[in-house]
């Protein structure tokens, strides 16, 4: 047995920081090796899929990146087959759009009406003859201006993630899903389930979100 921490201690670390209970048990795996990918695989399918699946289903978002990862898990259950690059693929499209899906875009959007309704009050006639009034213009702004974060932060966050899950997943590092995963993704997953189920605490949902990733390890 490996005596060096293994990854589930460090999703462990992540969710219980955030976490409402005292006391909260820590994700265990006392029988996985550091550098055992097979366990991160399944943590994979039967944790970390089912929730993204929940969200994606709440905010009604295209399901089909999900349903390829969801095939090649029946597939490696049933018989062991793995194909690297097939699940690099998919992972890069499901933790793209999983990640996407955690941009605050209500908040992103509220702060930038607030500060064009500023501007266009400190600048009333030359607002007023271009856009009609001030909410036009603070609407026109806020969703160009948040549209544009929307699209860098793609383009920049959610990919870059994509890329190092696909290249932990296509080479087997467990080493390498650590770095691209479990920090910002699963802080950014909890964005994504707060932003899907409303008014429930970041707390709250970290101790959900322990509890059913947990169940995938035991």
């Amino acid at each position: 047995m490996n005596n060096d921490p293994h990854w589930a201690l460090t999703l462990s670390h992540i969710l219980s920081a955030n976490s409402a209970a005292e006391n909260v048990p820590p994700l265990t795996a006392d029988n996985v090796e550091r550098d055992d990918f097979d366990a991160v695989i399944k943590w994979v399918c039967d944790g970390l899929l089912p929730v993204a699946k929940t969200v994606s289903q709440l905010r009604a978002e295209d399901l089909s990146p999900l349903q390829r990862v969801e095939a090649l898990a029946q597939q490696w259950k049933t018989d062991g087959t793995y194909v690297g690059t097939l699940w690099a693929a998919a992972l890069r499209d499901m933790f793209e759009q999983q990640t996407g899906q955690s941009f605050a875009y209500d908040a992103t959007y509220d702060a930038a009406h607030e500060s064009a309704m500023e501007f266009a009050g400190k600048n009333q006639d030359m607002i007023n003859e271009h856009f009609g009034s001030a909410e036009n213009y603070a609407e026109y702004y806020a969703e160009t201006d948040t549209n544009a974060m929307l699209a860098f932060f793609n383009r920049t966050v959610s990919a870059a993630m994509g890329e190092g899950i696909a290249k932990s997943f296509e080479t087997r590092s467990v080493d390498e899903f650590l770095n691209s995963c479990p920090d910002a993704f699963l802080r950014g997953l909890m964005r994504s389930y707060q932003n899907a189920l409303g008014p429930k605490s970041q707390a709250e949902l970290a101790t959900e979100l322990q509890e059913k990733l947990q169940q995938a390890i035991n």
